[in-house]
């Protein structure tokens, strides 16, 4: 029960995708990492009861036959092939040693944890984020939505037109990388806390059509907010958060955040993934 190099074209991966429709494991996701020094390799496994499993990897090669593989998508398929994928990518590789680290978009199970663990699995000691998310089905009615709202959120959409502010789309990497510039300042973050023009640059493009990106911009017309999702199949994904510090005393993230979930709905979008959520470090998002 070995993995080897998936041989399939594109189409064909299209339509495996499907069967777990993550944007990680779409084709437009390896070309957007691709840019970022990333070599994609897919892989597929077929167990002796006909269990079928697919990853996308992304793998950066090292000195000494090392690899550092990268699997946003999780498993495709079955998750019972797990336990000989690290062998089987060095073998496939050539590879003397690789180090994995795979995000998992399942709900959570005890099972799941206890089956990654007896295959010798274990969870990172420095973690990316949380490993959680939330997702909001979109298939309610707009007023369902509102309804849900807490005071906050309802007095965010009333501030909007008091403020003299435009709505529009923005598709200028310049712009929204000049914005989160303004946020890593003002909270004294780390670069690699904000996105980087390139990696903008490289979302934008190469999603092109399939992303929505909303701006606030104050009567000067410099841009104080903004929000945005890449759209995958049905679902939105939220890809881009950022606001100036003016934006945030008039809470035009929440008013940005009902705006981008509204136009997701109005082209089809069944659920919005936050893309992680924070209880301890963002208890004012997560709630």
């Amino acid at each position: 029960m070995y993995w080897q190099l998936y041989n399939g074209g594109d189409d064909l991966w299209n339509s495996i995708s499907c069967d777990d429709p993550s944007v990680y494991n779409s084709i437009n996701w390896s070309k957007h990492l691709s840019n970022s020094g990333w070599s994609c390799y897919r892989f597929q496994c077929v167990n002796k009861n006909n269990d079928i499993s697919y990853i996308q990897s992304f793998i950066k090669l090292y000195p000494f036959a090392f690899g550092l593989v990268w699997i946003p998508g999780g498993v495709i398929g079955s998750k019972q092939n797990i336990s000989t994928l690290n062998k089987s990518i060095r073998k496939e590789l050539n590879l003397s040693h690789c180090y994995i680290r795979l995000r998992s978009h399942m709900i959570y199970q005890v099972d799941h944890d206890i089956h990654f663990l007896l295959n010798k699995w274990r969870k990172p000691l420095f973690e990316f984020n949380s490993g959680l998310t939330m997702i909001l089905n979109l298939d309610l009615k707009k007023e369902d939505i509102y309804k849900g709202l807490n005071r906050t959120w309802k007095r965010a959409i009333n501030k909007f037109d008091k403020h003299n502010l435009k709505l529009n789309h923005i598709s200028d990497p310049i712009d929204i990388d000049s914005l989160y510039m303004q946020l890593k300042c003002s909270k004294n973050l780390k670069s690699f806390e904000v996105y980087d023009f390139f990696t903008i640059k490289s979302l934008i493009d190469i999603f092109k059509h399939n992303i929505i990106i909303l701006g606030v911009y104050n009567n000067s017309s410099q841009l104080i907010a903004l929000r945005g999702a890449i759209i995958y199949k049905n679902q939105a994904l939220d890809i881009f958060a950022a606001a100036n510090d003016v934006a945030k005393s008039k809470s035009l993230s929440n008013f940005l955040f009902l705006e981008l979930i509204k136009k997701c709905k109005d082209i089809g979008c069944r659920s919005y993934n936050l893309n992680g959520i924070s209880p301890l470090n963002s208890p004012g998002v997560y709630l």
